[in-house]
Formats: structure tokens, C-alpha cells, sequence
């Protein structure tokens, strides 16, 4: 691909190309979702797993592939393996995505108390992550977690700045640990995209489907302020060898 002066330069560029991401995943919601707004026609879009998008890119068999973090940092052209090139972001279109927990309906009535603790382990990991002081500690737990994925790679996977001019954003992650009004919203769009897609059924959740009161009480038991807080990108100088 030529070098892009912008993220929407790169975006119209995958006009006529072939894609891939993994169907039915945040990165294809996030994807379906720029086309709309720039009206691109790939040539095709592939449904492949992430080591298979990472095949083919090194192959040059595939244009461009649509991911998630840490496989962007992994296979990406500043601080990982540099056979692809991050050209834009959800940032650039105003598309944000989020991590939720779910669990039974049946076991959350028969054990409560699992489900508070397990939400109080989940507030100390994300507190844990949010604290500068563990940033180097978080990317090796990453790493020993993980295969193909070394300390620089996983700590710019959570931490790092992506460049303004590859799409990146001031802001690296936020942690809200509840459903706010925006996670509600994205929820709702996310619902409406999965039925679209014919992952899921319906296109709207069950009633109650939704609950953070348990995460609320754990955290005021905690006496944590809601959000935990942000991550703000680091610049690269900050990187652990």
C-alpha cells in the first residue's frame, strides 16, 4: 500500500481491495460501520481467524485486515513484527467498542456471593491496570499470557499512542466498570448490528438482560469513584525493553 497522508485517504484506498476480519467480531461491527459512512466497496470481504489474517498479510495474499489489540500491536509497523501498517482507528470515525461480563441468570440467583467476589477481583484488576506504577507489570502478565506477543508489543497494546495521522486518539482505554448512558447506547447499536449480521437472533436485549447493580454495589463497598478512570497514550519514549 502507497503511504497515506490521513486515516480517511487510507479508508477510500481499500476501494475494490480484499479484506479480512473475523465475522461477526467488534472489529467487523467496526468495519461495517466505516463502510457505511464512506460508501468503499471492498472487492471481498474474507471471514478468517486472526493467525490466518496474519498469514495471509505476511503472504500478501489479503489488501488489509480490520483487528483488535494486542494482534495490531503484534503484526503492526511501530512497535511489532512491521509486515502491516496501522492506517486509522475507531477513533477517526467516532466508533468506540467495550468488553462486558456475562454470566447465567440461573447462577447469579443460586450464588451471589461468587458473582461479588468475582466483580471485586475484576475492580482490583482494572485499578491495577489503571495505575501507572504496574504499566510495566501489566505488559508482562500480557506476555507470559500470551504466544507471539513480547513486553513492548503488549504494553503498547494498552498503553501506547497510536500516531493522530494513523487515526489514534489522546485517550488509550477508559474503564467505567458499569453501564453509563454511552455503554448503553453502544450496547443498543451493538445489538442492532449482531441481529443484522445474523450472529444473534434478536436485536435488542432481554428484559434484565442488562444489570450492573452488582458491579455497583462492589464498587461503592470499595468506595471507588465511577469511572475508575482513563489510560491517556503514552508516547513511545516510556516503552519497557
Amino acid at each position: 500500500a502507497p503511504k497515506f497522508s490521513s486515516p480517511q485517504e487510507a479508508v477510500r484506498w481499500l476501494d475494490g481491495k480484499t479484506l479480512a476480519t473475523p465475522q461477526g467480531s467488534c472489529a467487523h461491527r467496526f468495519l461495517g460501520l466505516v463502510i457505511e459512512a464512506t460508501k468503499i466497496k471492498p472487492a471481498a470481504i474474507l471471514n478468517q481467524s486472526i493467525e490466518v489474517i496474519a498469514t495471509n498479510l505476511r503472504a500478501g495474499k489479503i489488501d488489509a485486515a480490520v483487528l483488535w489489540e494486542p494482534s495490531v500491536s503484534r503484526i503492526g509497523d511501530i512497535v511489532g513484527e512491521g509486515f502491516a501498517r496501522i492506517v486509522a482507528t475507531g477513533h477517526t470515525f467516532g466508533i468506540s467498542d467495550a468488553g462486558a461480563i456475562a454470566m447465567r441468570e440461573d447462577f447469579i440467583k443460586a450464588r451471589p456471593d461468587i458473582v461479588e467476589a468475582w466483580l471485586r477481583t475484576e475492580l482490583e484488576a482494572q485499578q491495577y491496570v489503571l495505575d501507572p506504577k504496574n504499566w510495566s507489570k501489566v505488559a508482562q502478565f500480557v506476555k507470559s499470557q500470551t504466544a507471539g506477543i513480547t513486553v513492548p508489543m503488549a504494553w503498547f497494546s494498552i498503553y501506547g499512542a497510536i500516531p493522530a495521522a494513523a487515526g489514534g486518539s489522546p485517550i488509550r482505554d477508559e474503564k467505567p466498570f458499569v453501564f453509563d448512558q454511552r455503554v448503553h447506547k453502544l450496547l443498543a447499536e451493538t445489538y442492532v448490528y449482531l441481529h443484522q449480521a445474523k450472529v444473534i437472533d434478536v436485536d435488542k436485549p432481554a428484559p434484565g438482560a442488562l444489570d450492573d447493580s452488582f458491579a455497583r454495589k462492589v464498587a461503592q463497598a470499595a468506595k471507588a469513584p465511577l469511572p475508575l478512570g482513563i489510560i491517556i497514550a503514552q508516547d513511545l519514549s516510556k516503552l519497557p525493553k
